[in-house]
């Protein structure tokens, strides 16, 4: 059965009956806002770039603590045990708003050097920035009849300190790497 998350964090059947079960996995609920949709971006080039979105619970969820969440419902992201975190969830509702606006956010490369980070300016709680942690494959397909040349999958969004100490990297250079099926690489100063 699937299930859809409503904005209070109850999981709801396609009964319309309230889950209520201990634990669900993250892939068995689907969250109107953050469906996967596709995103076009145009290279300095010219050169029109379709890219599927897609998202992780970790966008609307936090890691599960034994002791404060022990009445909750563990969403399993793999093996990884998770809760619904509501302010993480109202968040959430922004993210196709910063991935349509690319050209006002900043990038830069993530100290794992596995992703890639993303803020705007104009997402603050007035001390952090709502920040994003992405990842961008080559990856061909068709998603509602558009054909696209890459995936990029939201690992996380959360609020923290303005990045300080990274290497800051156009989206265009991101994507044009990923095109080629790499990724930036930090240079040494």
């Amino acid at each position: 059965m699937k299930y859809k998350l409503i904005k209070d964090g109850n999981i709801i059947g396609s009964n319309n009956q309230i889950y209520n079960g201990k634990e669900i996995n993250n892939t068995n609920i689907s969250i109107d806002h953050l469906r996967d949709h596709i995103i076009t971006i145009q290279l300095p080039k010219g050169q029109i770039i379709k890219i599927k979105v897609k998202y992780s619970c970790h966008c609307w969820t936090r890691k599960f603590d034994e002791h404060k969440d022990e009445d909750q419902i563990k969403i399993m992201d793999g093996k990884n045990s998770r809760v619904f975190c509501n302010d993480r969830f109202n968040w959430s509702t922004n993210l196709n708003n910063l991935f349509t606006n690319l050209e006002n956010n900043r990038f830069f490369l993530s100290n794992a050097e596995r992703n890639y980070g993303t803020y705007s300016v104009q997402m603050n709680n007035n001390e952090n920035l709502y920040t994003v942690f992405f990842s961008l494959k080559n990856e061909q397909g068709r998603f509602n009849g558009i054909r696209y040349q890459l995936v990029l999958f939201v690992e996380s969004a959360y609020f923290r300190e303005k990045p300080k100490k990274v290497q800051n990297v156009k989206i265009a250079t991101i994507v044009s790497k990923a095109l080629e099926g790499e990724m930036v690489k930090k240079f040494r100063r």
